[in-house]
């Protein structure tokens, strides 16, 4: 004698199979973020942001004739000395940067004292600015591209 249709035992869906599909989901879903990080911090992802991370020498130079406020570095660290000769920093940067520098003669200078600035980045000259007579004001601006 069988059983009606409506009195037959159906076995209830497994507790196993749902957790092994979330768990096959959750692995899918890892291994796509690793991967992804992986080409974004990488060389390719570099190369399609645009930034490497080599690093560069930049050197800021000054040429003065009378005393002159200097302030140079990168956006996020600018440093002021005040020089009355010739003068140099060379400093390490990482990746692509703009570099800066600003000059500013003494007030006392002479009408005929100039100051120089020039930005030079891997031993090329990028910027380059000369001013004239007191209180003259110039400015220098590379990058590291």
């Amino acid at each position: 004698m069988s059983m009606p249709p409506s009195m037959r035992y159906t076995q209830p869906p497994s507790k196993l199979r749902g957790c092994l599909i979330a768990f096959i989901v959750v692995a899918a879903v890892l291994l796509v973020g690793i991967a992804g990080a992986i080409v974004l911090t990488g060389p390719l992802g570099k190369a399609l942001n645009g930034t490497t991370a080599a690093d560069h020498t930049v050197t800021f130079r000054v040429t003065t004739t009378a005393k002159t406020v200097v302030s140079y570095g990168t956006a996020g660290a600018l440093l002021n000395d005040t020089v009355s000769a010739d003068w140099a920093k060379t400093a390490t940067v990482t990746g692509k940067q703009d570099v800066t520098m600003v000059l500013i003669l003494d007030g006392s200078a002479p009408d005929t004292a100039t100051a120089t600035c020039e930005i030079l980045v891997d031993g090329k000259s990028k910027a380059k600015t000369t001013v004239t007579g007191p209180s003259a004001t110039g400015a220098c601006a590379a990058s590291t591209k």
